[in-house]
């Protein structure tokens, strides 16, 4: 039996040969782009990815997701993207899970940094990383301040890497 399903809006623009694709479902929205030498293929994935991701948004509303794979967080039904840096501090975090890291330590393996304890470039990544998972009540709880000693990762119930 079919399962009715309302897929939401979809919005495709072309500015010169690149275009940009939204996806509008309820709350949930997601936007992507292809560049000029796109195929129909391309454009059929692009979509697809789009209407999963805020399917699972939508799924995960009033929850705090990680995902790794596709380098997103979803807190609260929103879909946030991860930068580059903050996608190896987090993978960086899944080796380790449960284990007091040093900021050392972080700054060696995450930014291949000698013992710079000077620095608040770590703080400021970490704290737009709880910023973007949001006020959840389990977003907290996820990368923990150890006074003293650094901080220590505990894996959301929705943790994909």
């Amino acid at each position: 039996m079919a399962k009715k399903t309302n897929l939401g809006t979809f919005t495709i623009v072309k500015q010169d040969e690149d275009v940009i694709i939204s996806v509008k479902a309820g709350e949930s929205s997601g936007s992507s782009f292809l560049p000029a030498n796109y195929s129909i293929d391309d454009l059929a994935s692009k979509v697809a990815l789009l209407i999963k991701n805020v399917n699972v948004a939508k799924s995960t509303k009033n929850k705090l997701t990680i995902d790794l794979v596709k380098e997103i967080i979803i807190a609260d039904g929103k879909i946030v993207p991860l930068l580059a840096k903050e996608i190896k501090l987090l993978r960086y975090f899944s080796e380790n899970v449960g284990k007091i890291i040093s900021r050392e330590e972080l700054l060696e393996n995450v930014w291949k940094r000698e013992r710079d304890s000077t620095t608040r470039t770590l703080d400021v990544h970490i704290s737009r990383l709880r910023q973007k998972m949001g006020d959840m009540t389990d977003a907290p709880s996820v990368i923990q301040t150890i006074h003293g000693k650094g901080y220590k990762f505990v894996p959301p119930a929705h943790f994909i890497y």
